[in-house]
């Protein structure tokens, strides 16, 4: 547990974002992009994360856009050609296809990181 700690010891990013109101453009680009790339891993062993939020999102080190995802209690394996329906994920973050009870895809975490993005850069 320890070593975990120090891996990701620049807590969340959504208190990142709270204690900074807002990121300008290039900040929070930097941060979608290596959220993207877990993704894309992910997605590229048919795991689809399905609660992916800012909470989610950790950061490797205070002042620094490397993070960590976390929190796989969600994640489904969704081999090619099989199709999963299941009402899940934070309400503020899910997709269209999750509240209409539609199949979930790697879209339903692109929709959810597009969320974080904007976030990130709205004074909400």
């Amino acid at each position: 547990m320890e070593q975990m700690v120090s891996i990701v010891s620049g807590g969340e990013l959504f208190d990142h974002v709270c204690a900074r109101e807002c990121l300008d453009e290039v900040e929070a680009a930097a941060f979608v992009r290596q959220i993207l790339l877990g993704i894309k891993h992910l997605h590229s062993l048919h795991i689809v994360h399905l609660d992916i939020k800012p909470e989610n999102v950790m950061l490797k080190r205070r002042g620094d856009s490397q993070v960590k995802l976390i929190d796989f209690g969600l994640s489904r394996l969704i081999p090619p050609g099989h199709t999963v329906k299941d009402m899940v994920g934070t309400p503020e973050f899910v997709a269209p296809e999750v509240v209409n009870y539609e199949a979930l895809s790697p879209a339903t975490d692109m929709w959810a990181l597009g969320l974080i993005y904007y976030a990130a850069i709205a004074i909400l």
